[in-house]
């Protein structure tokens, strides 16, 4: 009798087990796996240098002259990116609105063997992986035509707009 009952037992172990993965697959939708962890949804921190140096993000910079910059460098620190090659878009608005440009980075957030030239692989600044873009300035429209004032810049990545930030060009008086 006692054989038989640890028979019994296993039996019904196997059978409750049975019966647990059944009423697992029928909660899940056919050939669907369970749903996973959501992702949180890529942040992007932008800041301005008068230079290629990613730590002037220290120095919080919004305010440039004309006369003096080359090239203004556009820094963007992503938080929360999925893994792979992404497009970042700057798009640069003059004080009343109207479209300036639109500079174009395709950036991989892991380095992998075989990478396009035109592919960058972010800094870092406070832990962040950095992006950059260069804005030409000196010898350009902005300063052959005064274009000072408030210009602000649109975020996108992978074709979302993420957010917007400012600075300021402004002529030595």
């Amino acid at each position: 009798m006692g054989a038989s009952t640890r028979s019994t037992s296993s039996s019904g172990k196997a059978a409750l087990a049975a019966m647990a993965l059944v009423l697992v697959l029928a909660a899940t939708p056919a050939g669907k796996a369970a749903p996973a962890a959501k992702q949180p949804a890529p942040e992007a921190t932008v800041f301005f240098c008068d230079s290629a140096d990613v730590e002037c993000r220290l120095k919080r910079m919004i305010t440039f002259d004309i006369t003096e910059i080359r090239d203004l460098w556009i820094f963007v620190a992503w938080k929360n990116l999925p893994a792979g090659v992404h497009r970042q878009d700057l798009r640069f608005a003059l004080r009343r609105g109207e479209h300036y440009q639109t500079l174009t980075t395709f950036f991989s957030t892991v380095a992998l063997p075989g990478l396009p030239a035109n592919v960058q692989i972010p800094k870092q600044s406070q832990g962040d992986p950095t992006v950059f873009a260069v804005l030409p300035v000196g010898g350009t429209w902005i300063t052959q035509h005064t274009l000072t004032g408030m210009w602000e810049i649109e975020v996108i990545l992978d074709g979302k707009s993420l957010t917007k930030a400012k600075f300021k060009l402004q002529e030595r008086d």
